[in-house]
């Protein structure tokens, strides 16, 4: 993977991170699951994980748990949507290396939980390894928790 695509990758999720959403109180909570796999696409259309990241794709069974292995939400992961693994890069053709982005709403997760609680919170998709959620210090209850899958 090129340093440009490298930043490219770090600048999308510091821009979904920035542009999500999670639900108040009561609500589902919105988790953001960033794909880092560099495949070429077209931007903004379906996706799932490419190459090594091929177990991330719709219906993929998924699980929330804590930071001691409890289960606390389990659903199937939905259809990714490609977006520019470098933003700040015109390429110039329709095809560009991206990221798979998948958003999840999640019930069952406590909305109230202390931050360093949901830092503890994990994503664990089929027999992959869990993938720690970004919670940390959240700005509002809009931010998103986000979990990025890169190699």
């Amino acid at each position: 993977m090129t340093t440009v695509v490298r930043r490219g990758v770090l600048a999308v999720l510091l821009l979904v991170v920035l542009a999500g959403c999670r639900a108040a109180a009561g609500d589902p909570t919105f988790i953001r699951l960033v794909v880092a796999d560099g495949n070429l696409r077209k931007e903004g259309v379906e996706c799932a994980g490419a190459g090594p990241f091929r177990d991330y794709h719709r219906g993929a069974r998924f699980v929330v748990e804590d930071r001691h292995g409890t289960v606390l939400a389990e659903g199937e992961l939905p259809a990714g949507v490609s977006q520019n693994a470098a933003p700040g890069v015109e390429w110039k053709t329709e095809r560009m290396p991206t990221v798979c982005v998948m958003d999840l709403r999640v019930a069952g997760l406590p909305a109230d939980a202390p931050s360093e609680e949901a830092a503890g919170y994990r994503l664990r998709v089929g027999d992959r390894d869990p993938l720690p959620l970004d919670a940390s210090e959240p700005s509002s209850a809009s931010d998103p928790l986000v979990v990025l899958v890169q190699g």
